[in-house]
C-alpha cells in the first residue's frame, strides 16, 4: 500500500518555520525536552497528547492533517 501522507514531524517543522519559531521554543512551551522534540519531530507518528500541544502552541489543527487523509480515502 502506498503512503499518501508523510512525516507530522515535517509538518510541525514548517509550521515553526512560517511562525518564526524554533526547536527550542517548542520545546519550552509543550514541556518537553529540545532534544526530545528534536527526536519527535523525526518521528513517523507522534503520540496524540504531545500532537495536541503542539496543535494549541502554534495554532494550528495538525489532527486536521489526518482528518483530510481520511476524507480522500472515502473519495
Amino acid at each position: 500500500m502506498e503512503r499518501d501522507y508523510y512525516c507530522i514531524g515535517e509538518l510541525i517543522k514548517e509550521k515553526l518555520a512560517e511562525k518564526g519559531h524554533s526547536v527550542g521554543w517548542l520545546a519550552k512551551n509543550v514541556g518537553y525536552t529540545r532534544s526530545n522534540i528534536y527526536k519527535t519531530l523525526y518521528y513517523e507518528y507522534i503520540h496524540t497528547e504531545l500532537l495536541l500541544r503542539i496543535s494549541k502552541v502554534l495554532e494550528y489543527d495538525f489532527f486536521s492533517y489526518y482528518s483530510n487523509i481520511l476524507q480522500n480515502v472515502k473519495k
